[in-house]
């Protein structure tokens, strides 16, 4: 996902434009970057990288769980991308997951349209 390269209301307009074609069934996947303590050193590297007029916009957990909208997120829910699973062994099922903490560097989630 390149969301966090994004001014926030570019993104918020892109995800919701997306998620509103999708056929039902289908899965929306996104990883993100969230703002946090944490994440100032990794963005004056990533400046540094690309050019200091680059656009870096970390979302809080919640503004991250918000581009799913009323899409029911599968387990393990919204989580940092260091702990998504490698390889799923059955078809993710719907359920409820408790939010990350703001401080994780990229979170993921998988959800799905009813």
């Amino acid at each position: 996902s390149m969301l966090h390269f994004m001014a926030d209301s570019d993104a918020d307009a892109l995800v919701a434009a997306f998620r509103d074609r999708m056929a039902l069934g289908s899965y929306l996947v996104i990883s993100a970057g969230c703002q946090g303590d944490s994440n100032d050193r990794m963005g004056k590297d990533i400046r540094s990288a690309y050019g200091s007029g680059t656009v870096l916009s970390g979302r809080t957990s919640d503004e991250i769980a918000a581009y799913f909208g009323d899409f029911e997120l599968v387990t393990p829910g919204l989580v940092p991308v260091t702990e998504w699973p490698g390889q799923l062994r059955e078809a993710p099922h719907p359920q409820q997951v408790p939010r990350p903490p703001a401080t994780a560097g990229m979170l993921a989630g998988i959800a799905r349209k009813r």
